[in-house]
């Protein structure tokens, strides 16, 4: 009985989605901002640039449809309160792993690749960062070489599972 307890809240726990880390500066009160631009990151290197490039539009799309959920609308970058900055981190492993059988020291390889996505909120006026929303989520995947796990629909997620933390409350 107490294992299907702790079995069940294990189980819960996975239900909860990513882990979203957030930093907030004090004292910023959020509901004087009403509008958004979007701003490229300035310091992504070449291999986040060409993920951002494969999976960008998708998470600008979620961006874009969370904040206006939240009454944020849209605007052009020199009449925006607010600039929004997103990076997608993308990084893969291989490690062995046992299958296991704690007699056996057999182990099989496992691709895996980590995933972060990034979120700043920066205020317009300044570029001073005011809240910043960071998800990071880890995938086994077998595939073809060459051929990796969908990008696209984790980085979404990601960016979901973040946007539902802003603004601070």
């Amino acid at each position: 009985m107490k294992q299907t307890a702790v079995l069940v809240a294990l189980l819960g726990l996975g239900c909860l989605g990513p882990r979203v880390d957030v930093k907030v500066s004090p004292d910023t009160d959020f509901a004087g901002f009403g509008t958004y631009a979007h701003k490229a990151p300035h310091d992504a290197s070449q291999h986040d640039s060409n993920l951002r490039a494969l999976v960008g539009e998708s998470v600008k799309a979620e961006i874009d449809r969370g904040l206006g959920e939240k009454g944020y609308r849209a605007a052009a970058a020199e009449e925006a309160d607010l600039w929004v900055v997103f990076r997608v981190h993308g990084v893969s492993r291989a490690r062995l792993t046992n299958t296991g059988d704690p007699d056996a020291n057999y182990n099989v390889m496992e691709n895996r690749l980590e995933e972060t996505v990034v979120i700043e909120v920066l205020d317009a006026r300044d570029g001073r960062r005011l809240w910043e929303g960071q998800s990071t989520r880890e995938k086994v995947w077998e595939g073809a070489a060459g051929k990796g796990p969908d990008l696209g629909d984790a980085a979404v997620a990601l960016a979901k599972a973040i946007l539902r933390r802003f603004p601070p409350e």
